[in-house]
């Protein structure tokens, strides 16, 4: 088995010259979640962003390691955003096909080929039945679990997952609960972000409120 940590030490950040967040630090290793919990316009998309090597923080620094190897998080990880642009135009598989073709992975399978394995990834959030339909026919839940189906495009160890629930039904929820253990099972990593800590999962939690700097704490109590 690998084994894999992360580790933040002191990470800040701002937003057009407002500081969001400042000394975040915590520790994650395989087969472990982390939470990351706070109101909107806290930064919490800026922190995945920073943990996914997309966006650099204003201090601190992140260290992704394997077997004591210091490796890249931006390779290394897969980050779903909320609310991802769709191309309605599209149907399920032409989306999945498009997204594997964003990450430079060529299609190796004949066609026929290529569907079966769409539709195995696509089973994972019960989707498996709307492979040939049209994105703007799909539900909120629908087009959200088409978008979590990018976790198996490519298998990565560190799942980064901007608000993941949203618009899903207790089923689909279900379903996301399950692909999450089975991910963890694999020694992997899982960080996740929410407004609110309401739902049943195991793991450390982090509150982006503790490491509001001083600056926006004054700014806020002027209004």
């Amino acid at each position: 088995m690998i084994y894999y940590s992360l580790d933040a030490q002191n990470l800040s950040a701002s937003f057009s010259k407002h500081p969001l967040f400042s000394n975040v630090n915590f520790s994650i290793k395989s087969t472990e979640i982390l939470k990351i919990i706070g109101a909107n316009g806290s930064g919490k998309t800026t922190l995945l962003r920073i943990i996914a090597g997309l966006s650099l923080p204003l201090d601190g620094k992140l260290q992704w390691r394997s077997e004591g190897h210091l490796l890249s998080p931006s390779i290394e990880s897969t980050f779903v955003s909320v609310n991802p642009p769709l191309k309605n135009n599209f149907r399920v598989f032409e989306q999945l096909h498009f997204w594997q073709l964003l990450r430079g992975k060529l299609p190796s399978r004949s066609p026929s080929n290529l569907i079966k394995e769409f539709e195995k990834i696509l089973d994972h959030f019960g989707l498996q039945d709307l492979w040939d339909t049209p994105i703007c026919y799909l539900s909120a839940g629908q087009r959200q679990s088409l978008n979590l189906c990018q976790l198996f495009l490519k298998e990565t160890p560190l799942w980064i997952l901007d608000e993941p629930f949203a618009h899903l039904d207790a089923r689909q929820a279900d379903r996301l609960s399950q692909v999450m253990a089975l991910h963890l099972s694999k020694q992997g990593v899982i960080i996740i972000a929410f407004p609110h800590d309401l739902l049943p999962l195991e793991g450390q939690l982090l509150h982006l409120e503790d490491f509001k700097p001083m600056q926006s704490i004054q700014e806020d109590n002027r209004w």
